[in-house]
């Protein structure tokens, strides 16, 4: 008889609370499937099942459904060994609030690639540096009189808040190597925790291959502002 659990993620490319949850999975090393589907042509199946319409979605053991990311990675975690928080009461809600924190970021991040014009986008990009300013303050007070304490959040081990972290830098990676945009450029904790992050294995599942160009591609379709600083870098490059 076979009791494992089995998990369906039900997922989108691009989600990037998808990818908090692909990443628990990944780093839990939690046999699942995962199945993409288009959210401009959303199924009829997942339309019946979906109480929000929004990716992901779990579905354990072809009979339970659960829905929102946070609530997906923190199921996860309390259901298999091991544990990607801390134990500690303090630090686990601190890392839940700038989870949280984490998750304005992820909505300023839409309304950056959806703006219209120069004005709208100027504004979003300054809220998010003054976000990433805030962060990286907090990250340099945690190891301010510290010795070395490892290239994650709170120290060597990896947990959900770096997952979640991963995700959000991970746009900026693709749009700077597409525009004149450098998102890190005067947070240089940000930038270390970054490159661990980038290169964890659970962070490069979360994603396909071509992630960048299918984000690039995406941000064009918004006609944005975003889309014309794309066009531009593109068009000086081909010029030279």
């Amino acid at each position: 008889m076979n009791t494992q659990t089995e998990y369906t993620l039900i997922s989108h490319h691009l989600c990037p609370y998808v990818q908090r949850s692909v990443i628990a999975l990944e780093e839990k090393r939690i046999p699942y499937e995962r199945v993409n589907i288009d959210l401009a042509n959303k199924p009829d199946w997942f339309n019946d099942i979906s109480p929000s319409g929004k990716v992901p979605l779990l579905i354990i053991n072809d009979e339970h459904i659960l829905f929102e990311a946070n609530v997906i990675t923190e199921y996860l975690n309390e259901v298999t060994p091991g544990d990607l928080h801390s134990s500690e009461p303090l630090t686990k809600a601190t890392h839940r609030a700038w989870i949280e924190f984490g998750t304005g970021i992820l909505n300023d991040i839409s309304g950056l690639y959806s703006a219209q014009d120069s004005n709208t986008f100027d504004a979003k990009l300054s809220m998010i540096k003054d976000k990433l300013m805030k962060l990286e303050q907090t990250i340099t007070h945690q190891k301010k009189g510290k010795p070395p304490h490892g290239p994650y959040f709170s120290g060597s081990r990896f947990q959900l808040i770096d997952g979640v972290y991963s995700t959000i830098f991970r746009y900026f990676d693709v749009f700077q190597g597409v525009t004149e945009i450098n998102f890190l450029q005067h947070t240089p904790h940000l930038k270390a925790w970054n490159h661990a992050l980038q290169i964890r294995h659970s962070v490069i599942k979360a994603v396909p291959p071509d992630y960048p160009e299918r984000l690039t591609e995406f941000v064009r379709r918004k006609n944005g502002h975003l889309a014309t600083l794309i066009l531009e870098k593109q068009g000086l490059a081909s010029f030279n």
